[in-house]
């Protein structure tokens, strides 16, 4: 039922991509092409929904929920696009771009992109135990230490979550969730 539920979700946040900006202001319909990172950005926010990070995160209530990204800047662009107006847990959602490694403890999330993949270990380290759900797109992102990886099966977006990383990060995931994907363990 609940990967029925994420599929519906997906697909109704895949369709809303295609109808924003998808009308001329004379009403005629454009054709517009999903990209994969849209669809990547789309799973990222509906992750956010059934993940629990500890209080101590946000140091106040206006605190937004911090979204980082270790991409390209393209990457970003379509991030704050498909989070604009958006919120988790009634916190605002802000999309920051950052390459100071030390900086990457204080976001909720961290996607990290394959073009990041030498640095992987480097990454890792300066996060350490901090709560930080990390999602990346590169090959055993979640066996290399990632909490969720994103990889492409039979044409479709699949995902991964590493419970031991997720426990390190006192990040508490629903099962709902972890039902929907596929659980691993660190190599």
């Amino acid at each position: 039922m609940i990967k029925r539920f994420l599929r519906a979700a997906v697909c109704s946040v895949v369709f809303a991509l295609c109808v924003i900006g998808g009308l001329r202001p004379n009403g005629e319909a454009r054709a517009q092409s999903i990209t994969e990172f849209e669809v990547k950005a789309a799973l990222i926010y509906n992750f956010a929904q059934f993940v629990n990070w500890p209080d101590r995160v946000f140091s106040g209530p206006n605190d937004p929920f911090l979204i980082c990204v270790l991409s390209e800047k393209a990457s970003s662009r379509v991030m704050e696009k498909t989070f604009e107006g958006k919120s988790v847990r009634g916190r605002q959602i802000r999309i920051e771009q950052s390459d100071n490694l030390q900086e990457l403890k204080k976001c909720q999330i961290l996607f990290v992109s394959m073009a990041m993949k030498d640095r992987m270990s480097e990454i890792m380290e300066a996060i350490g135990s901090a709560a930080v759900l990390t999602i990346g797109d590169m090959e055993n992102f979640a066996q290399s230490g990632g909490i969720i990886g994103l990889f492409q099966e039979n044409q479709k977006m699949r995902f991964e979550v590493n419970l031991d990383a997720a426990r390190r990060a006192n990040l508490d995931i629903s099962s709902k969730l972890l039902k929907a994907g596929r659980v691993v363990r660190n190599n």
